[in-house]
């Protein structure tokens, strides 16, 4: 018997005992439960910035948006100082709960659960903008809406954004709970970072499913309840372009599993833990929890240029430069992410016996999107009528336009003899001296027989994108100037603005009844120009990689001096 005793003993010596992470002193439980209440009151207050940014924007209350005026600045501006002052806190209690010894000796600093003030602070406030990114796309200031101008779709933003913001509060509020109660629990202890993670999601009482969720049988301030009840007359596709649909409840499913994700990422980095929020978010490992695509610069390949085609005369002229594409958070109910693109420098391009053609950038064009997975309408076609008939004004000229292009949507629209932009804009015109910084529709110094010119877009033919898609709008200006510099004042002729619709499907373009000859089209073959672009890779993109991406782009413009009707076609590469 002794020797049967004897062997278990030995066995048991020489058998390795799992290892197990040291259950948390009370002092280390402070200092754990401290910090992320920290996390959790800074989140709220960044949360509360960003609402009351978009609702003092909606107001048109600049002088509450920070020193810039604008939404966008306002998210980092910190305008009542709230934001500072919960840094402050986390940064001071940092010093009293978790520096030091405790009185038997050991660190009041947790080795799991809790990290340092900077990066708890940091992971509270870029959530905040990461998940109005998501939301609302790279540029807040062109996705909000006014209350002047469409009062229910401001309304609409704020009070969904508000109740996305208490849904977030609820899932952090409930993860503190769960992670305090087990940290002290004296039957099974939380003793490693698996532990904590399982806290993520945990809601015992219900009380996230209240602010996150909808019921029926129940009267809760819920995203769902929001947008049933205040967002009935509203595109929610322009609301939260960031979704990008209106269907309320793939809405709904696109706002919580930002919330999801943003708040699993964050709580990742303040506590050091390492949950799969891909899966975490929507129960799918399909990507949906990434970072926003972010801004890349396309830097046009040495195989890249545009053709031109007149009435008399054609050429391929090389192009040089780059145009930035800023992208926000890919949708997980579509793939979908939106983008905004802008020309950056671009060298002049010479043209044979008129000078050098100067490229600037445009604002105000409404930007795009990026289909990760495919699927979306991005194909352009470009048709542009010189003469849809006589017009007494632009506005005039607009109406018929709009007739003209149908369900197509109009990219341009002139009245021949009267002012487009500028001091004197409206107004009957010469020449282009006539507009005090603006265009003159139509030829300088010719007759004008108050002639409508309508350009028409469409985008919601042909095949679907292939993944990577992308249609983007770049507002451009051209110059053409006698020599260098450009910019100098020696404009020879200004050709216009546009908002060139690029995209990496197929694009096409025409001009119908060029040089207001009834008989005559640019290109002179039936179909018109015709080129394919190529699709960028998302997950390259996140990278800042966008080498193989192709914009295609067709415009045309009327009455250019000592050309006339022009029909330009892009193809431009990225490095």
């Amino acid at each position: 018997m002794r020797v049967w005793i004897f062997v278990v003993l030995l066995v048991a010596m020489l058998t390795p005992i799992e290892s197990r992470a040291q259950v948390q002193t009370k002092d280390q439980q402070k200092c754990v439960n401290q910090q992320n209440k920290r996390f959790q009151q800074l989140a709220s207050t960044a949360g509360k910035n960003a609402c009351d940014c978009i609702k003092n924007f909606a107001k048109d209350k600049a002088d509450k948006l920070g020193p810039d005026g604008t939404a966008q600045g306002c998210l980092m501006a910190d305008v009542k100082g709230k934001v500072a002052k919960a840094k402050q806190k986390t940064s001071d209690d940092f010093v009293k709960k978790c520096t030091g010894l405790d009185k038997n000796g050991l660190s009041r600093l947790a080795d799991f659960g809790v990290t340092d003030p900077n990066t708890v602070n940091r992971a509270a406030l870029s959530k905040e903008i990461q998940l109005i990114r998501n939301i609302f796309g790279p540029n807040l200031d062109t996705a909000l809406f006014s209350q002047d101008t469409n009062k229910a779709a401001a309304k609409c933003q704020q009070l969904v954004t508000k109740a996305t913001k208490k849904c977030q509060d609820a899932k952090l509020k409930e993860f503190n709970k769960c992670k305090r109660n087990g940290l002290k629990d004296k039957d099974n202890p939380f003793d490693d970072v698996s532990d904590l993670e399982a806290c993520m999601g945990d809601d015992p009482k219900g009380t996230i499913a209240k602010f996150c969720d909808f019921d029926d049988g129940k009267k809760v301030d819920g995203i769902r309840k929001m947008l049933d009840k205040k967002c009935r007359d509203v595109s929610l596709s322009a609301a939260f372009p960031g979704c990008g649909t209106d269907d309320p409840n793939l809405t709904h499913r696109c706002l919580e599993t930002f919330v999801e994700c943003r708040v699993c990422t964050a709580l990742n980095e303040a506590d050091g833990l390492a949950r799969d929020c891909d899966l975490f978010d929507d129960d799918q490992a399909n990507g949906s929890c990434t970072p926003p695509i972010g801004s890349n610069t396309c830097t046009i390949d040495d195989q890249s240029g545009f053709f031109f085609e007149t009435s008399s005369f054609f050429d391929i002229l090389p192009l040089a430069g780059n145009i930035e594409i800023d992208c926000g958070g890919i949708n997980p109910a579509t793939g979908v992410a939106p983008c905004t693109c802008t020309l950056g420098p671009t060298d002049p391009v010479p043209v044979i016996g008129l000078g050098q053609a100067c490229l600037r950038p445009i604002p105000g064009c409404s930007g795009g999107a990026v289909d990760c997975d495919g699927g979306s309408q991005f194909n352009t076609q470009v048709t542009s009528f010189h003469n849809i008939g006589t017009c007494t004004g632009n506005a005039d000229c607009a109406a018929l336009c709009a007739n003209q292009c149908g369900s197509d949507s109009v990219l341009d629209t002139g009245c021949e003899g009267f002012c487009r932009g500028g001091g004197s804009d409206g107004q009957a015109c010469t020449v282009d001296g006539d507009c005090a910084g603006g265009v003159c529709n139509g030829l300088d110094n010719l007759p004008h027989g108050n002639i409508c010119g309508c350009q028409c877009l469409d985008t919601t033919s042909g095949d679907p994108a292939v993944a990577g898609g992308l249609r983007c709008d770049v507002g451009v200006g051209v110059t053409v100037e006698f020599a260098l510099p450009c910019g100098d004042g020696d404009v020879r002729f200004d050709v216009g603005e546009f908002c060139v619709p690029f995209t990496t499907e197929l694009t096409t373009g025409i001009i119908i009844a060029a040089d207001n000859d009834p008989n005559a089209m640019l290109p002179a073959f039936l179909g018109g120009n015709q080129v394919f672009g190529e699709p960028f890779d998302c997950t390259s993109m996140q990278s800042g990689v966008l080498t193989g991406g192709v914009l295609a782009a067709a415009a045309n413009t009327f009455d250019v001096t000592l050309a006339g009707d022009i029909a330009f076609l892009f193809l431009l590469g990225c490095e």
